[in-house]
């Protein structure tokens, strides 16, 4: 299960014991058996981490966990409007700061501003904006 996910086994171990997969079942050994339904949890978790942030997988996996299936839609919903609040928020910034460096008037004409910058004159997560930056490039 480890190498289809690209995980390490302490990974997956990690995420049992932290209540992100079901416990698995064991067999007369000891070993743990890994089923379809932890390869499904797996996968959600590779693909909502990267966008929302471990916080927000981890509160999604225990609500599917519960069978809470409409609260775990809905934290991934209030998740998307902040993400996109912030996305609309950046882009003005963007736009404001292209109208002002073609008329001079930005001391960071000339100079590119770092994430630090960006983060703190948008009030947006360095690791929001990094996020962002890899889906343009």
């Amino acid at each position: 299960m480890a190498a289809t996910f690209m995980i390490s086994p302490s990974t997956i171990r990690n995420y049992e014991a932290n209540g992100l997969i079901p416990p698995a079942e064991r067999s007369a050994n000891g070993y743990r058996f890994y089923s379809d339904v932890h390869a499904t949890y797996l996968a959600c978790i590779q693909a909502l981490a990267p966008a929302f942030g471990m916080e927000v997988t981890t509160e999604v996996l225990h609500y599917l966990q519960q069978d809470k299936i409409h609260t775990a839609l809905w934290a991934i919903r209030e998740k998307e409007v902040v993400l996109y609040d912030d996305k609309e928020r950046l882009e003005k910034l963007i736009e404001d700061i292209r109208l002002q460096a073609n008329e001079n008037i930005s001391p960071y004409a000339k100079e590119r501003f770092t994430i630090n910058e960006v983060s703190e004159l948008t009030k947006i997560p360095k690791s929001t904006i990094r996020y962002w930056e890899k889906a343009v490039m």
